[in-house]
């Protein structure tokens, strides 16, 4: 009778083993998961900024030329003949080609 008691509770151990052991690698599985997310969430996160800082440079840039063109359209043109020609054509076509920027689209 005592050893069937005893075989008896060394199943029940063997059984709670295996539980523990299932639960052990679920937990490596759903840390791994986490792992795996947290990477390409922090991946995404710089994809973002890296994006910002090129759309506020371009809108940077667009400031900066269209100043420059301002400036040149509102010289008289009498001193505009100081200015090689490869310059105001360089300015225009720049002021010309860059995309406009309106409420963070690019149209």
């Amino acid at each position: 009778m005592m050893l069937i008691l005893i075989l008896h509770r060394l199943k029940t151990i063997k059984q709670q083993m295996k539980h523990l052991k299932y639960q052990k690698q679920q937990k490596n599985v759903i840390i791994k998961q986490l792992h795996f997310h947290t990477s390409n969430y922090i991946k995404m996160l710089s994809c973002c900024y890296n994006a910002r800082h090129q759309v506020l440079s371009c809108i940077n840039y667009q400031k900066y030329k269209l100043t420059e063109y301002k400036k040149l359209y509102s010289t008289k043109w009498s001193e505009l003949d100081r200015y090689p020609k490869k310059i105001i054509q360089n300015i225009w076509f720049s002021c010309q080609t860059l995309p406009t920027i309106t409420k963070g689209r690019t149209i």
